[in-house]
């Protein structure tokens, strides 16, 4: 039941190492069932644990051997400095901020690009809490998007 779940809140599942019979394997086929992109990392050929994933790129499933092959499978760019995504005024006057996500949002003024242990750095804040605020933070954005394109639309 789990791999069930897990294959259906997933847009892929990547094998990094399985064997044949291996759990992955019954998620990667859930995954299949379900629609899902399925991809799998080479191993070296000698170790019976990565069976399954020469299993999976035999049968046709993408083969990963760097992040851009998944980035590239899932149709996603790597965003260059000047195409990171600041809320818009539009969207930013649609939400109250409280004073740690400005603070995080502060950490991206001038197109900066920044990772969640470095912000935590910066502003002396844990990880979770940061993680957790960066969340609310696109939450927020794909709300205002939606709710955008909604207005349009209608």
């Amino acid at each position: 039941m789990r791999n069930r779940v897990v294959a259906g809140m997933c847009k892929a599942v990547i094998v990094v190492e399985s064997a044949v019979a291996g759990g992955s394997m019954i998620t990667a086929r859930f995954a299949g069932e379900q629609g899902r992109q399925v991809m799998a990392v080479p191993g070296r050929i000698d170790q019976a644990s990565n069976g399954g994933c020469h299993q999976l790129i035999r049968d046709g499933e993408t083969m990963v051997t760097s992040v851009d092959d998944i980035l590239e499978e899932l149709r996603y760019t790597r965003p260059t400095q000047t195409e990171v995504e600041l809320p818009m005024e539009s969207e930013a006057s649609q939400f109250e901020f409280n004073d740690l996500e400005r603070q995080v949002l502060d950490c991206f003024k001038g197109g900066e690009l920044c990772l969640p242990d470095q912000i935590s750095q910066q502003l002396n804040r844990s990880s979770a809490l940061v993680l957790a605020t960066l969340m609310g933070l696109e939450l927020k954005r794909l709300v205002a998007k939606r709710a955008d394109g909604y207005f349009e639309a209608h």
